[in-house]
């Protein structure tokens, strides 16, 4: 099962983003962007097609069915420049989830970050 079956059916989704906006909350502008300026470049066909199916993916955060997953499997989808990794062994998980958890201890709630980024803009 490849990662886009698993967030589907997903009762909740965790991750952390360094550098890009994550492919299920990209504006369809933000996914052209970064779709169509690959090295090498991809055809026109090809590009329209990963970004319907990008659009697509945003389905799920609209509707309003149970999950799918009878089990509730717990997985980690790790993405890297040269490969991706999708895990369902409980170490990997939980080395994830781990890191992911001290990272959301270090954010600032909403209206903080708000404000911190007012800050920096004004910043001469």
């Amino acid at each position: 099962m490849d990662f886009i079956e698993r967030e589907r059916e997903a009762t909740s989704l965790w991750w952390y983003e360094v550098a890009l906006v994550p492919g299920l909350l990209q504006t369809q502008t933000y996914a052209q962007g970064f779709i169509d300026n690959r090295i090498p470049p991809l055809d026109e066909e090809t590009v329209e097609e990963r970004i319907a199916a990008r659009m697509e993916r945003q389905e799920i955060l609209t509707e309003r069915k149970p999950p799918e997953g009878p089990d509730h499997e717990r997985v980690a989808f790790m993405e890297g420049a040269f490969a991706s990794e999708l895990s369902a062994d409980a170490g990997v998980v939980s080395r994830v989830t781990e890191r992911l958890s001290m990272i959301r201890t270090r954010a600032l709630d909403p209206d903080e970050s708000a404000r911190f980024i007012k800050r920096m803009v004004s910043q001469p």
